[in-house]
């Protein structure tokens, strides 16, 4: 009958609302469809209970996004849920104080590889990570003039050990966004042990000549 094959096709929808829907509307169809009916009770229970499942499994997830969504999309089972989207609600929240606690304490950070992760980490992690982003942002910037900056200082410096500390220490992340600032500090640590050098070779050919006039 028509009644009958509504109820078979509700017993494998994915949609509660729907389903509870239907409940309501055959629950006077008669004893001729107990059958079907207690199907599609126990239908509505392994939907909740994989809904629950879900919710329970997603307490180890560790993006914020992924739990709102699901946290949205299981709002429609209402007050049966309610335990379990409390309890992934705060594991939501405390992923977000985490990140908020490591993005803030990068901001003192002189890692610049360390810092650029977190953006990348942490840039679309949440709405509340967003300030706090752009605060790292900011110093990750700072960071990157400084270093361009040690750089151009270190193009005019006439110690050559000063000139090597400072390439030591700008490398890695830096090294392809300070290249023209690298390259002039390179060069003068060049020219200036080729004038050590130079004067070496010219305190040397000094000595020679005065041991022969002797």
């Amino acid at each position: 009958s028509k009644t009958r094959d509504q109820i078979r096709t509700l017993t494998v929808s994915q949609d509660i609302t729907e389903v509870d829907a239907g409940l309501k509307q055959f629950a006077g169809a008669g004893k001729h469809f107990a059958d079907l009916l207690n199907d599609l009770t126990d239908h509505r229970q392994d939907l909740l209970n994989t809904a629950r499942d879900k919710l329970n499994d997603a307490l180890r997830c560790t993006q914020p996004k992924e739990i709102e969504e699901l946290i949205d999309q299981t709002q429609v089972y209402g007050h049966a849920v309610n335990a379990e989207s409390k309890a992934l609600q705060r594991r939501r929240t405390a992923l977000v104080r985490e990140a908020i606690r490591t993005v803030q304490a990068l901001t003192h950070s002189d890692n610049y590889a360390e810092v650029v992760k977190a953006i990348h980490e942490y840039g679309d992690f949440a709405v509340e990570t967003k300030s706090y982003v752009s605060q790292l942002e900011q110093h990750r910037d700072r960071l990157l003039l400084k270093a361009k900056d040690m750089l151009k200082e270190a193009a005019s410096e006439t110690d050559p050990h000063a000139i090597k500390r400072v390439l030591e220490m700008v490398t890695g992340e830096y090294e392809e966004l300070v290249a023209d600032e690298r390259e002039g500090a390179r060069k003068q640590l060049e020219d200036v042990l080729e004038q050590a050098k130079d004067k070496m070779n010219a305190v040397a050919s000094n000595e020679e000549a005065g041991l022969r006039e002797l």
